[in-house]
């Protein structure tokens, strides 16, 4: 009777291992989750998404920064892997239209949803051929609270709707395409 009781407990243990594994197992998210994205209207903190082209030589290789806080915009696009800025360009923005935005991710995109597994935090080397892009939340004091990414190629720690976060993005500069025409994406 012991080993039969003993078979059954090392066969449920079993079972709960690999549905632990079959459903992610990791730990919860930490820092900010959707239920309060949109209390970041009154904070200091930034939501920001960058793209960044095929890892290739640095005369051709862009990235494409949107940084969106209470008070602006921030687009930046940079050339190479040194941080050299090609153009740049802000927006003013206010509460009410942030707040919307937020929202927006929130309800539209699910920003906030996400893998925290350590073992995928760097997204570099992955889709080397595609565009990586990264989804983050930067509180006032510069520390990084979300650091989600997606690729061109499938992989991703990203649990939201990267086209319609990426859209949502875009639209908040309004010149958008004429700043990145010339840029391969």
């Amino acid at each position: 009777m012991r080993y039969l009781i003993g078979l059954l407990i090392t066969i449920a243990v079993i079972i709960f291992i690999i549905i632990r594994l079959l459903a992610g197992g990791g730990s919860p998210p930490s820092g900010v989750h959707n239920s309060d994205l949109v209390s970041l209207a009154d904070t200091d903190s930034v939501v920001r998404m960058t793209v960044s082209n095929p890892v290739q030589a640095a005369e051709t290789h862009r990235e494409i920064q949107i940084t969106v806080g209470q008070d602006s915009t921030d687009f930046v696009l940079y050339r190479g892997y040194d941080g050299s800025v090609v153009r740049s360009k802000s927006y003013e923005m206010n509460k009410a239209s942030y707040s919307d935005f937020l929202h927006a991710l929130q309800v539209s995109g699910n920003y906030t949803k996400g893998n925290d597994d350590p073992a995928l935090a760097d997204e570099h080397g992955y889709c080397a051929t595609g565009d990586r892009y990264t989804y983050e939340i930067i509180d006032g004091d510069g520390n990084v609270d979300q650091h989600y990414w997606s690729t061109d190629c499938g992989s991703k720690t990203f649990g939201g709707d990267a086209d319609t976060v990426q859209k949502l993005f875009q639209l908040q500069v309004p010149d958008y395409f004429d700043l990145t025409g010339d840029v391969e994406l």
